[in-house]
């Protein structure tokens, strides 16, 4: 698809670093060309929080999308709270229910496959705490690509606490371009299918130079 004169790079903020394999393969599945888009990391969800609500009323041909966890909490309620008074419509907020990492869970099958864990061990995407579910999947039960992926600690002395190892995004990098299929996973996550369908239509407006000043 050739891309029109009047649609401008879009904006795209994440929490972190390791969120960019992801972000970039749901926009791809949205329809969007590696050249439409730029992908910039903030440092956590207060700094995005911040940024977001310095463009969420500033009109703008440029589209900016941004994208950060529930943490657990409700989605309405969390997007409420950073826009009581919403954004123009080239401001563009997605939620992961809860975490980004929910949705890497939601291709139960590919990450069954890439990790080589059996199908019934895989950690279920919805629910709390899903990255440091993800993790202690891996720990538990991955026969491959697990190396460095996780780091385990013993948390109050009690239970084991799961953190991103030293490699995790590598790996995390080689399960979404070898396995994980933004499609396949919105099949069963309700909060990444209605992201890929509100990005198919932000790049349907901006191909059409509805954002043009």
């Amino acid at each position: 698809m050739i891309m029109v004169a009047s649609m401008q790079t879009a904006l795209v903020y994440v929490e972190g670093p390791t969120d960019v394999p992801v972000i970039s393969a749901i926009m791809s599945a949205a329809g969007w060309l590696d050249d439409e888009y730029k992908v910039i990391s903030k440092n956590g969800g207060k700094e995005l929080d911040k940024v977001l609500r310095a463009q969420a009323h500033k009109p703008s041909p440029i589209p900016r999308i941004f994208l950060r966890d529930s943490d657990g909490n409700c989605p309405v309620i969390t997007r409420n709270s950073i826009l009581p008074n919403g954004s123009v419509e080239s401001v563009v907020l997605r939620i992961c229910d809860t975490e980004i990492e929910s949705w890497l869970l939601a291709d139960r099958e590919a990450f069954a496959r890439f990790f080589n864990i059996p199908l019934a061990k895989v950690e279920l995407p919805d629910g709390k705490n899903a990255k440091e579910r993800m993790l202690r999947c891996v720990d538990r039960f991955g026969k491959r690509n697990c190396q460095e992926f996780v780091k385990k600690a013993t948390k109050d002395g009690k239970r084991d606490a799961y953190r991103f190892g030293a490699r995790y995004r590598t790996i995390l990098e080689q399960y979404v371009e070898q396995e994980w299929d933004a499609g396949r996973a919105a099949l069963c996550s309700d909060s990444l299918n209605r992201a890929l369908r509100r990005l198919r239509e932000l790049r349907e407006r901006a191909v059409g130079g509805e954002f043009s000043s």
